[in-house]
């Protein structure tokens, strides 16, 4: 009934799509077999109470770091990638430096990061660089923003070393080193109970949805409620609302997002992917070594890479149990997208002529698209 490839759907969680707008019929349900071996990171305990070794300040044998996580070690894909980031860290440090990840909400909200971070209440924290805007408005190019690059772009201009620079360099009066340090990808377009066909039937809805999607979606007329996730999830399963717009396709899929839906646009309008970082005091890294400090950078660097690697695995499985489920995993009408990317485009010319640090981000990453577009060019045939 309808055409399309396999290769969708894998474009689809990294932002790159090709095809017809209907991809369930080609989603399997076999399973791709992965190692679960993970690392223990409560062998890793903090040596004192403040979370940074008592060694840290001289020539130290060993520095453990402990780090306030915005996410659970089960997270899909970002769970582990932090496993592997552990084990990357003490391998690439012969031993020097170890992290220990402390779970969302055990030494701090997850909202309260950037001001925990800003009034040195924690000593670290590794979040999605969108909870750290408070604290540097301009970094929310590198953050996810609505109709963005893929991932893979992405995470080919985050690991320019001019980008790592800037973002290292974002936050001198909070006095903070921002490591850029894993990616966050496969957001959907929306869970829906049913199809949407046009912008009218769009104005239609009643969704959930924070942020800029939730204004975007308020623009294109949309009634728009927001809740907590899972009250959300709930108010779609019981008919309450008709839409959700929430994160990423195997984190909604485990949160129980499919059981109200018919519909999954799986084109992540509003975010296609964010930037993940390390978030150390100054004082702490100061305090580092250089190659502590170098290993650290490289540790992150791989943990880029593995984002997308796992984060395409994780969420290309979880779009196939979801078809399985009998919801049908579509591509945002093109007609849709348009308006709400003309919304979009407005708020961002707002943004160019408010904020000159964003108007610098923007063109640099405007350049590297450029000159990426040509690269490709000039490679295919």
């Amino acid at each position: 009934m309808y055409k399309v490839i396999v290769g969708l759907v894998v474009g689809i969680v990294i932002g790159i799509l090709f095809g017809t707008s209907v991809v369930a019929p080609r989603l399997q349900t076999e399973k791709s077999v992965r190692s679960d071996n993970q690392t223990d990171t409560e062998a890793l305990t903090p040596q004192s109470s403040h979370g940074v070794g008592t060694s840290l300040g001289g020539s130290p044998e060993s520095v453990t770091l402990s780090v306030s996580s915005g996410f659970s070690m089960d997270t899909p894909a970002v769970g582990k990638v932090l496993d592997i980031l552990v084990e990357d860290i003490q391998r690439i440090s012969g031993s020097k430096l170890a992290i220990s990840f402390q779970e969302p909400e055990t030494l701090v909200s997850v909202g309260e990061i950037s001001a925990a971070l800003s009034s040195q209440a924690i000593d670290a924290a590794f979040v999605s660089l969108r909870h750290l805007e408070p604290l540097a408005p301009s970094i929310r190019i590198a953050s996810g923003l609505p109709f963005g690059h893929s991932a893979q772009k992405m995470a080919l201009w985050v690991n320019q070393g001019s980008v790592r620079k800037r973002v290292n360099d974002a936050f001198p009066d909070a006095m903070i080193q921002a490591i850029p340090c894993g990616l966050e990808l496969g957001f959907t377009g929306g869970w829906f109970s049913s199809e949407i066909n046009s912008p009218t039937d769009l104005a239609d809805k009643n969704i959930h949805a924070k942020g800029l999607a939730a204004t975007l979606l308020r623009e294109a007329g949309v009634q728009v409620v927001e809740h907590p996730a899972q009250q959300a999830i709930d108010a779609l399963a019981n008919g309450t609302i008709d839409g959700l717009v929430l994160g990423p396709v195997a984190s909604d899929y485990r949160q129980g997002a499919a059981k109200g839906a018919r519909v999954l646009y799986t084109d992540g309008w509003h975010r296609r992917s964010t930037l993940l970082v390390l978030a150390l005091q100054r004082d702490i890294w100061n305090s580092l070594t250089p190659p502590l400090q170098a290993g650290l950078e490289s540790a992150c660097h791989n943990a880029v890479s593995n984002s997308l690697k796992l984060g395409i695995e994780a969420h290309f499985d979880a779009l196939k149990s979801i078809s399985a489920d009998g919801v049908d995993v579509r591509r945002l009408p093109d007609n849709v997208a348009q308006i709400l990317e003309e919304h979009w485009s407005k708020i961002v010319a707002a943004w160019l002529q408010e904020d000159a640090q964003f108007a610098a981000e923007w063109q640099a990453l405007e350049v590297f698209t450029e000159n990426h577009e040509i690269w490709e060019e000039l490679q295919s045939r």
